[in-house]
């Protein structure tokens, strides 16, 4: 452990022990919050900045300690007539707290009534000229959640908010939530040139959800094809997946299963998907059921490879339908059944999506009667 973090260490381990002090003491305040708050966002900084290990996971406890002290000192402020009476003199420190006590009590934010969301925001919007400080994140960002995630919202407050967290406190949250609007190609926000940049600016904080969402849009081809924003989604997948992300693990195995931005290596790929589950989803299902049929990268399981397919073809996907009916149709891997055949085209034009090539093999059975009579 270097010396200032030894230093640093010791000095918030005595602030903490004071907070408490005080907060057992005497009756808590907005002031001692505002301390704890604070102590909260230091001791991360501490973590955030270190180097090795021990030092971090030292750091880790200390800072869950004070975030855990500060969440108490909220809840004391039980005295809701005394906040009332300093909200109603201005004072925007109390109108944040009274915003956090409603949203405890009334849970999930999209299921609110339109006058307590009225109230809350209100009580968000006073609360934010204030000096007290959130846990780890910009008031802007907070009060943006609060317009993009309930229904009495609307995405444009929501931009307005998460813009003036990024350009006023560089919160990089607020970045890669403007990001993932902007990249939306179904919003009437929808600007690659603008996702692209907030995106770059929440990877260069480490975001695992914008390196993620950035080798999407690579990937699905939102951007230029060229083989340099090939290599970088590899890249950005390969660098979020080891960081956990398992959308990021997905995506690095179909780069290897296509040869997207690397070099070809199927049974990579497959190792990555099974990590991820067989039912991770549907293309999951489809890509291991395949695997599992040919033999050719994995022991030869045709049952099992059946059953992804027919998981994959109940979760909608076109070429488990096509292959699984033409499966029981051909009657090399399982007992010729044109029942079957016929019964699981049939279900799928139910969907209303339904691909042509379905209808088509569909239309076929009744020509040539399979599975009809």
């Amino acid at each position: 452990m270097l010396k200032t973090e030894e230093k640093g260490l010791s000095q918030l381990k005595e602030s903490l022990k004071t907070l408490t002090s005080q907060y057992k003491c005497t009756a808590p305040d907005l002031n001692l919050l505002q301390k704890a708050r604070q102590l909260t966002i230091d001791s991360f900084w501490f973590y955030a900045k270190s180097n090795e290990k021990e030092t971090k996971d030292h750091f880790k406890k200390l800072n869950k300690q004070i975030a855990l002290l500060a969440k108490n000192i909220e809840a004391s402020l039980s005295n809701t007539s005394l906040l009332n009476e300093l909200f109603l003199k201005d004072n925007p420190d109390a109108a944040w707290v009274l915003a956090s006590k409603l949203k405890n009590s009334l849970g999930n934010i999209e299921q609110w009534a339109k006058s307590d969301w009225n109230q809350y925001i209100t009580l968000l919007q006073k609360g934010a000229k204030g000096d007290l400080i959130p846990a780890l994140t910009s008031k802007s960002y907070i009060v943006a959640k609060a317009f993009e995630n309930s229904p009495h919202g609307n995405t444009a407050d929501a931009i307005k908010y998460y813009e003036q967290a990024w350009n006023t406190q560089r919160d990089g949250d607020a970045a890669v939530a403007l990001g993932m609007i902007f990249a939306d190609e179904y919003s009437d926000f929808y600007d690659l040139e603008k996702a692209i940049s907030y995106l770059n600016r929440g990877i260069e904080l480490g975001s695992c959800p914008a390196m993620t969402k950035l080798a999407h849009i690579f990937i699905s081809g939102q951007s230029s094809d060229d083989f340099e924003n090939e290599r970088a989604a590899f890249l950005l997948c390969q660098r979020a997946s080891k960081l956990g992300d398992d959308e990021a693990t997905f995506l690095l195995a179909c780069c290897y299963e296509s040869a997207y931005g690397t070099r070809l290596n199927r049974p990579k790929a497959i190792r990555l998907m099974i990590s991820l589950g067989e039912n991770y989803n549907t293309y999951t299902q489809l890509f291991l059921g395949r695997e599992y049929i040919s033999g050719r990268f994995l022991k030869q399981n045709i049952k099992n490879g059946i059953k992804l397919l027919r998981s994959a073809a109940d979760n909608n996907s076109e070429e488990a339908i096509l292959e699984l009916s033409e499966i029981y149709q051909e009657g090399i891997l399982v007992k010729r059944n044109a029942k079957m055949t016929f019964q699981i085209l049939d279900n799928a034009v139910e969907n209303e999506d339904c691909g042509a090539e379905i209808f088509l093999a569909l239309g076929r059975c009744y020509l040539w009667g399979i599975g009809t009579v």
